[in-house]
Protein backbone atom coordinates (compact mmCIF):
# COMPACT_ATOMS: atom_id res chain seq x y z
CA UNK A 1 0.00 0.00 0.00
CA UNK A 2 2.80 2.40 0.95
CA UNK A 3 4.61 1.89 -2.63
CA UNK A 4 0.82 2.61 -4.23
CA UNK A 5 1.14 6.22 -2.05
CA UNK A 6 4.68 7.80 -3.17
CA UNK A 7 3.37 11.09 -1.06
CA UNK A 8 3.48 9.43 2.49
CA UNK A 9 5.63 10.81 4.66
CA UNK A 10 5.14 8.21 7.44
CA UNK A 11 3.99 4.35 8.13
CA UNK A 12 2.92 4.23 11.42
CA UNK A 13 2.70 0.73 13.27
CA UNK A 14 1.65 0.50 16.36
CA UNK A 15 4.24 -1.78 19.08
CA UNK A 16 2.42 -3.69 20.84
CA UNK A 17 1.26 -7.24 21.18
CA UNK A 18 1.21 -8.95 17.76
CA UNK A 19 1.89 -5.37 15.74
CA UNK A 20 5.64 -5.60 17.00
CA UNK A 21 6.08 -8.76 15.04
CA UNK A 22 4.54 -6.83 12.13
CA UNK A 23 6.81 -3.51 13.10
CA UNK A 24 10.25 -6.06 13.11
CA UNK A 25 9.47 -7.85 9.98
CA UNK A 26 9.04 -4.40 7.66
CA UNK A 27 12.09 -3.46 9.34
CA UNK A 28 13.60 -6.51 8.39
CA UNK A 29 12.44 -6.26 4.71
CA UNK A 30 13.75 -2.37 4.71
CA UNK A 31 16.97 -3.69 5.95
CA UNK A 32 17.38 -6.09 2.80
CA UNK A 33 17.20 -9.27 5.54
CA UNK A 34 14.26 -10.63 3.57
CA UNK A 35 12.21 -10.13 0.19
CA UNK A 36 8.21 -10.13 -0.79
CA UNK A 37 7.13 -11.32 -3.61
CA UNK A 38 4.43 -8.92 -3.91
CA UNK A 39 6.19 -5.25 -4.29
CA UNK A 40 9.30 -3.54 -5.20
CA UNK A 41 11.93 -5.33 -3.29
CA UNK A 42 14.32 -1.94 -5.06
CA UNK A 43 12.74 0.36 -3.17
CA UNK A 44 12.43 -0.05 0.47
CA UNK A 45 13.01 3.33 1.55
CA UNK A 46 9.63 2.89 3.38
CA UNK A 47 9.20 5.94 6.37
CA UNK A 48 8.43 3.58 9.36
CA UNK A 49 7.66 4.60 12.64
CA UNK A 50 6.65 3.08 15.72
CA UNK A 51 3.69 4.23 17.41
CA UNK A 52 4.18 3.70 21.16
CA UNK A 53 0.25 3.60 22.57
CA UNK A 54 1.87 4.76 26.63
CA UNK A 55 -0.12 2.19 27.99
CA UNK A 56 -3.78 3.69 26.72
CA UNK A 57 -6.35 2.15 24.92
CA UNK A 58 -7.33 3.24 21.78
CA UNK A 59 -10.79 5.24 23.19
CA UNK A 60 -8.20 7.31 25.57
CA UNK A 61 -6.16 8.05 22.77
CA UNK A 62 -9.22 8.97 21.05
CA UNK A 63 -10.40 11.22 23.41
CA UNK A 64 -7.32 13.45 23.33
CA UNK A 65 -8.39 14.36 20.10
CA UNK A 66 -11.79 15.03 21.23
CA UNK A 67 -10.89 18.82 21.54
CA UNK A 68 -9.88 19.38 17.78
CA UNK A 69 -12.69 17.23 16.53
CA UNK A 70 -15.41 20.18 18.36
CA UNK A 71 -13.41 23.05 16.66
CA UNK A 72 -13.85 21.51 13.71
CA UNK A 73 -10.35 20.95 13.09
CA UNK A 74 -10.55 17.27 11.97
CA UNK A 75 -13.27 16.82 9.13
CA UNK A 76 -14.75 13.49 8.10
CA UNK A 77 -16.13 12.91 4.44
CA UNK A 78 -19.81 12.06 4.20
CA UNK A 79 -19.28 9.09 2.35
CA UNK A 80 -16.86 7.89 5.37
CA UNK A 81 -19.51 6.41 7.32
CA UNK A 82 -17.93 3.08 8.31
CA UNK A 83 -15.45 5.06 9.84
CA UNK A 84 -17.85 7.40 11.51
CA UNK A 85 -19.64 4.23 13.22
CA UNK A 86 -16.10 2.90 13.91
CA UNK A 87 -15.64 6.36 15.95
CA UNK A 88 -18.73 6.29 17.33
CA UNK A 89 -18.64 3.26 18.88
CA UNK A 90 -15.22 2.37 19.59
CA UNK A 91 -14.57 0.30 23.11
CA UNK A 92 -18.00 -1.49 22.34
CA UNK A 93 -19.30 -4.46 20.60
CA UNK A 94 -21.33 -2.39 18.20
CA UNK A 95 -18.73 -2.61 15.46
CA UNK A 96 -16.42 -5.67 13.85
CA UNK A 97 -13.24 -4.08 14.23
CA UNK A 98 -12.35 -0.02 14.34
CA UNK A 99 -9.31 -0.51 12.31
CA UNK A 100 -10.34 2.70 10.10
CA UNK A 101 -10.20 4.21 13.48
CA UNK A 102 -7.72 3.24 15.14
CA UNK A 103 -5.89 4.12 12.02
CA UNK A 104 -7.06 7.53 11.85
CA UNK A 105 -6.26 7.77 15.62
CA UNK A 106 -2.33 6.96 15.04
CA UNK A 107 -2.32 9.53 12.13
CA UNK A 108 -3.81 11.79 14.35
CA UNK A 109 -0.88 10.90 17.15
CA UNK A 110 1.40 10.93 14.57
CA UNK A 111 0.95 15.06 13.76
CA UNK A 112 3.46 17.27 14.91
CA UNK A 113 2.56 19.29 17.65
CA UNK A 114 3.05 22.76 15.47
CA UNK A 115 1.22 21.49 12.31
CA UNK A 116 -1.86 23.45 12.26
CA UNK A 117 -4.94 21.62 10.93
CA UNK A 118 -7.39 24.64 10.78
CA UNK A 119 -7.06 27.44 7.94
CA UNK A 120 -4.83 25.10 5.66
CA UNK A 121 -5.02 26.80 2.44
CA UNK A 122 -3.87 23.83 0.95
CA UNK A 123 -6.79 21.56 2.34
CA UNK A 124 -9.79 23.21 0.50
CA UNK A 125 -8.19 24.33 -2.97
CA UNK A 126 -10.53 21.96 -4.32
CA UNK A 127 -13.77 22.61 -2.23
CA UNK A 128 -13.36 19.47 -0.14
CA UNK A 129 -14.28 21.11 3.10
CA UNK A 130 -17.38 22.32 1.71
CA UNK A 131 -18.28 18.41 1.68
CA UNK A 132 -17.03 17.35 4.74
CA UNK A 133 -18.79 16.93 8.35
CA UNK A 134 -17.40 17.82 11.50
CA UNK A 135 -18.42 18.11 15.08
CA UNK A 136 -18.93 16.45 18.43
CA UNK A 137 -18.75 12.36 17.34
CA UNK A 138 -19.86 11.67 20.93
CA UNK A 139 -22.23 13.84 20.92
CA UNK A 140 -23.39 13.12 17.29
CA UNK A 141 -23.73 16.93 17.21
CA UNK A 142 -22.30 18.10 13.81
Amino acid sequence: MWQRHPETRVVGVEKVLNQTAVFQILMDWRSGKIDFEEVDNNNRNIPVKAIDPKGKDKVARLQVHEPEIERGEIHLRPEMKILREQLLFMGTKAVDHDDRADSLIQALDLLPNNLQLKGDKEYNRDNTGDKTIAGNLFKMKF
